[in-house]
């Protein structure tokens, strides 16, 4: 799993969740959109749900999908290419004062693939994975909790929910560490991957600045919390054969990571249009 999958799961949990375990606990997709995401500072930032709802009508769905195409026609935007436009909205999220504290992120694109060719797991790492998988091209690595391990910390095993002890560097800046929860989900026409940081991890969930310079002093870990979101992919009925891929985050930017600059900020369409172009390639 590469730096860009990371920065797409690195997802907070809420402090009034609860114990997961609970029979009547909501799915992770329900608490994303209806608990919001909580950003330090005490700031609730709730994840949009994903455009095509199954209560939609015909007609509901294409003044959607003709909205999400922006100022493309629904023909350009969907049309069978690797270089098919892509739809990306960045908002930032700023708290009381005016000060940029995070980043509000959303992203569609058309794919010519039926949706059953996709795997209910590993959603993510096809969507956003690199084809390079070579050592000393890795900036991220993961493991996968052990059932024993959860047993350990009282965590029962779900099927669908999986977590994982992650770390990656971002921008070759920062490295972030954590333990995220995954849960997948599937229905006839959509499949889902939802993910956050897990708080009963809080000792693995941290960032620190990087840098190339082996003289210089070690930076300091400090808490990470303040992302979320899900990648959907949803049946095209109005295109036989297709889907509609949809990613939504919530991403929490502690001002300290770039030195209050705009870095990240400037990276991210770019890096979203390379990740959805190669996955269009792999699909090919």
């Amino acid at each position: 799993m590469n730096w860009r999958i990371g920065l797409w799961i690195m997802v907070v949990a809420l402090s009034s969740q609860g114990d997961a375990t609970q029979a009547q606990s909501p799915s992770l997709m329900d608490q994303l959109t209806q608990r919001g995401v909580t950003i330090p500072e005490k700031h609730v930032v709730l994840v949009p749900p994903p455009t095509l709802a199954d209560h939609l009508t015909a007609e509901q769905r294409r003044q959607k999908l003709s909205a999400l195409a922006g100022g493309a026609t629904w023909k350009q935007f969907s049309r069978d290419s690797v270089v098919a436009p892509v739809a990306i909205d960045l908002d930032y999220i700023k708290d009381d004062d005016g000060a940029r504290i995070g980043h509000s992120i959303h992203v569609a694109f058309v794919v010519h693939t039926p949706i059953e060719t996709f795997a209910d797991e590993d959603l993510m790492e096809q969507i956003f994975g690199d084809r390079d998988k070579s050592d000393e091209n890795k900036t991220a690595e993961s493991q996968k909790l052990s059932d024993d391990q959860l047993g350990a910390l009282g965590i029962e095993p779900v099927e669908s929910t999986s977590f994982t002890r992650t770390r990656f560097t971002l921008l070759k800046k920062v490295l972030v560490n954590g333990v995220l929860q995954t849960e997948t989900a599937a229905t006839n026409d959509t499949k889902s991957v939802a993910v956050y940081l897990d708080p009963r991890f809080s000792d693995d969930n941290w960032w620190m600045r990087v840098s190339n310079d082996q003289a210089a002093p070690a930076s300091k870990k400090n808490r990470y919390v303040g992302a979320g979101g899900y990648v959907v992919i949803a049946r095209l009925t109005e295109l036989d054969g297709a889907s509609l891929v949809e990613a939504r985050f919530i991403l929490h930017e502690p001002q300290s990571w770039f030195s209050g600059s705009n870095l990240l900020r400037s990276k991210l369409p770019l890096m979203i249009q390379e990740s959805a172009r190669k996955f269009r390639r792999k699909l090919k």
